[in-house]
C-alpha cells in the first residue's frame, strides 16, 4: 500500500467514528434471517436538515462483513464514514451487552424535568465560620506603597469580620 491509500482508509474511520459519537446515526434496525441484515440512517455531516443517508450493513453469523452500503457518493464501494459510524454503533451495542440498538433523543422527545428536585450537593455554610487561606501568605520586601488587605493572623489565614 502505498502511503496515499493508507491515509484514504484512516479518514472514513476517524470521521466514522466522529459522526457515532455525536449521535448522527438513527433509525437502526436489525433483521436475522441466514445473515444478520443491520439497517439505519446517518444525516449527513455538513447539514442534518438535508435527507439522510440509508445505510445496510449484511454480516455472517461469526460477525464477519458480507457486505455494505450507502447511498451517499463514496458509499457504493461499502466503505464510507457512515458505515464506519454505524460498524461502531454496532460494536458499541454489543459490548454493552444491549437486546435492541440504543434511541437517540433530543431534550425535547423527554419529560420536562423542572419540578425534579436536583440531588443534594454542597451543603450550604455561613461565610463567617469559614476562613480563606492565602497559599502566599508571607509578604514579599519590596520598597514603595503597600495594600493594606483583611487582617491576617500567623498562619496566614485571612479573618473576615
Amino acid at each position: 500500500k502505498s502511503a496515499k491509500e493508507g491515509k484514504t482508509t484512516e479518514k472514513p474511520i476517524r470521521k466514522g467514528y466522529k459522526l457515532f459519537f455525536e449521535n448522527y446515526v438513527f433509525d437502526v434496525v436489525g433483521l436475522n434471517v441466514d445473515s444478520c441484515s443491520i439497517k439505519g440512517k446517518c444525516y449527513r455531516s455538513p447539514k442534518k436538515s438535508q435527507v439522510p443517508h440509508n445505510i445496510t450493513v449484511n454480516l455472517s453469523n461469526n460477525g464477519d462483513i458480507i457486505n455494505a452500503k450507502c447511498n451517499c457518493v463514496a458509499g457504493a464501494s461499502g466503505f464510507c464514514c457512515h458505515v464506519m459510524a454505524l460498524l461502531y454503533l454496532i460494536d458499541h451495542t454489543l459490548k454493552l451487552g444491549l437486546e435492541t440498538f440504543p434511541r437517540v433523543g433530543t431534550c425535547t422527545d423527554n419529560p420536562q424535568q423542572w419540578h425534579k428536585p436536583r440531588p443534594l450537593g454542597i451543603k450550604a455554610e455561613p461565610i463567617m465560620g469559614s476562613s480563606v487561606i492565602d497559599p502566599k501568605h508571607e509578604k514579599k520586601r519590596f520598597s514603595g506603597i503597600q495594600r493594606q488587605g483583611p487582617a491576617q493572623n500567623s498562619s496566614g489565614a485571612k479573618q473576615f469580620t
